[in-house]
């Protein structure tokens, strides 16, 4: 992952930051095989958007939630106008506004097969982590 740091706006590069930490939650060891029929589904109800726009759809969905969790809608909404200028990003964001980032999330989640319930994982119980995001024990360690 390599970042740039734009010097007219600096604060993008939390904005970078979080958006690729993102990407690499989806690819990072065991998150493949539990969101398989996830993605699936989201490029079957998406077959008419590229794969870019596709992947940010749900990338989009889970950055609105943390925007605004921990930030504010002044920061949702400069990241929006900023990622937005490019065309499939700009797609992804009218998609997760026009059907809501928690029912993107909520579909997502649907589909996701988390193996630690099954292993009797504590981080549940701990947590309301489905409230949150559809990702396995270790999102829900770093989230909150």
């Amino acid at each position: 992952m390599t970042i740039g740091i734009n010097q007219r706006e600096p604060e993008a590069v939390l904005e970078t930051l979080m958006h690729e930490l993102t990407h690499r939650i989806f690819i990072q060891e065991g998150s493949r095989e539990k969101t398989r029929k996830s993605w699936r589904r989201i490029r079957e109800k998406y077959s008419k958007q590229g794969k870019i726009t596709q992947t940010h759809i749900v990338c989009y969905a889970l950055l609105n939630k943390l925007y605004l969790r921990f930030f504010d809608k002044k920061i949702l909404q400069k990241e929006i106008e900023r990622s937005g200028k490019r065309e499939s990003y700009g797609e992804a964001w009218r998609i997760v506004k026009s059907e809501g980032y928690e029912q993107i999330l909520i579909d997502f989640k649907a589909n996701y097969h988390d193996w630690s319930l099954e292993a009797g994982c504590e981080c549940h119980s701990a947590v309301s982590f489905f409230d949150y995001a559809p990702f396995g024990c270790f999102f829900a360690k770093w989230i909150f």
